[in-house]
């Protein structure tokens, strides 16, 4: 526990964390280590409603509170910043008949997102409940359009206002924002967060170089400082069509599937944006992506020509399609094809392989052998990203692959157990493959055991230093040693 911010709410508000109490504190910083609990339980008493304000290594998480309390739902590792705030969430149901309720319940939410997001101000959450929102538009300003290349106003499906987060309750596979022809789908303002939708059908058409032709999937704000230039999580960005940056514009993607976009001149998927474990691929000819940093991330296979452009940072990324690049600032821990170059001389490629064969499979996963396989680094990956793309694990064998895919390394790891019956089903970033068996230097390994007629079990033990093996049969402890010799143990 540690660094309590300086409160701005009255002295009556106090939390309770964990058993915990903290008074008269608007903050509470916590750093998981791999042996901590797995969430925090938060309540407070301010004597007036108030939700949770929940960051995850900077990703903002608003958590209404039910009879003043939370649960919270931790990072493997990461800090964790709680608050109270008088923020309010506000509902959008497309199968309501209209936008005359107030938005506060489910049970009063409005038809459209343009409905409910117009209520919403800074801090506000907005949650979409399931289905298609294929109605209702907005407009963006030019005040609200940042630093880029403005028009007077700009129309879109949902315009998120300043500071307010939109997100789905059901995810991106039930929950869809559809554009239409001359109306793109979501304008993103200053500091504002989009998460769990399918993003579809925008269709922006026209040549000029601003704003009218871009984006018509998801355009941001746009700044020098691109944490403010608003937030996509765990969306599918798929079927748009642009002039130019089909499927987005400005802002961060975090956890995307960029797919099947098409853009007229340049940038299928994306421009001048910053990706993060997300998996781009099957997009349209004239560059995929565009002036843009990518991070941990999978570009391809089914790309058109030119698929990365003019781009930054390339960081822990695949590049799966046969073709040249071009990189102007750093290419560190990336898979690239054999015999392609990168256009753009004078930079160094450090620790990247090389590939002649596919290293991932159509659906952008690595497959057995691949030269992405335990060939990553940690530092590449951006902080908070600690699941992969499909939120599994994502570190196994103690080493990140490159991509924004882990190979799930548990049928490797059950043949070098050579025991037919035991299922492995956890295996944490501190166990890896050695030359006789696994070495598990932290954490743990979980297996499912089917016992035989004997039932019994014999582990092999090389043990360097002292540790402990625990064993649990349907969560009950049934041994406790203490190891200090390679002497079998059952």
């Amino acid at each position: 526990f540690y660094g309590f911010a300086h409160h701005i709410f009255p002295k009556d508000v106090a939390f309770v964390i964990n058993g915990h109490t903290v008074s008269s504190a608007q903050r509470w910083n916590y750093v998981r280590s791999s042996v901590a609990p797995t969430d925090v339980a938060v309540r407070y008493d301010s004597g007036a409603e108030r939700s949770v304000l929940v960051y995850l290594a900077g990703e903002k998480e608003v958590l209404p509170a039910v009879d003043g309390s939370a649960h919270i739902e931790l990072p493997l590792a990461g800090e964790v910043t709680v608050s109270a705030t008088t923020a309010r969430t506000f509902y959008a149901d497309p199968t309501r008949p209209d936008d005359l309720g107030d938005g506060l319940t489910p049970e009063t939410a409005r038809r459209t997102l343009s409905g409910a997001c117009a209520l919403a101000s800074s801090g506000d959450l907005v949650v979409a409940l399931p289905g298609v929102y294929s109605e209702g538009d907005d407009i963006q300003t030019a005040e609200e359009q940042g630093e880029a290349t403005v028009v007077p106003s700009l129309r879109a499906r949902v315009v998120v206002r300043p500071g307010v987060t939109l997100r789905s309750r059901d995810g991106a596979e039930a929950t869809v924002i559809c554009g239409e022809e001359e109306l793109r789908c979501v304008f993103l303002c200053k500091d504002a967060q989009v998460s769990g939708f399918t993003i579809c059908g925008g269709r922006i058409r026209g040549s000029d170089n601003n704003v009218n032709c871009r984006g018509a999937g998801v355009h941001g704000y746009y700044s020098s400082d691109i944490s403010t230039d608003g937030l996509v999580c765990d969306c599918i960005i798929s079927n748009n069509v642009s002039g130019r940056s089909a499927a987005a514009q400005f802002g961060t993607y975090r956890r995307c599937r960029i797919l099947e976009n098409r853009a007229s001149q340049i940038a299928s998927a994306v421009r001048q944006g910053r990706l993060e474990t997300c998996w781009v691929a099957r997009n349209g000819d004239n560059a995929t992506l565009y002036y843009c940093d990518a991070y941990d991330c999978t570009i391809g296979p089914g790309n058109g020509t030119s698929c990365v452009s003019e781009c930054r940072n390339l960081k822990n990324t695949v590049l799966a399609d046969n073709q040249d690049y071009s990189v102007s600032v750093a290419l560190v821990n990336c898979a690239l094809p054999d015999g392609k170059v990168n256009s753009k001389s004078g930079i160094t490629e450090t620790n990247c392989r090389r590939f002649s064969s596919a290293p991932v499979d159509g659906e952008g996963r690595p497959v057995a052998g691949s030269v992405a396989i335990d060939a990553g680094d940690v530092a590449s990956i951006p902080a908070g990203n600690d699941v992969a793309l499909d939120g599994t694990q994502r570190v196994f064998n103690g080493v990140p692959d490159i991509g924004c895919y882990e190979y799930d390394v548990r049928g490797e790891l059950k043949e070098v157990l050579r025991c037919r019956r035991i299922e492995v089903i956890r295996a944490d970033p501190g166990v890896t493959k050695a030359e006789t068996g696994l070495e598990i230097s932290s954490g743990m390994l979980v297996g499912r055991w089917t016992p035989g007629e004997d039932r019994r079990l014999t582990f092999a033990l090389d043990n360097i230093g002292i540790g402990t093996l625990r064993a649990f049969a349907n969560g009950e402890p049934l041994t406790g040693n203490t190891i200090r010799s390679s002497d079998p143990v059952e």
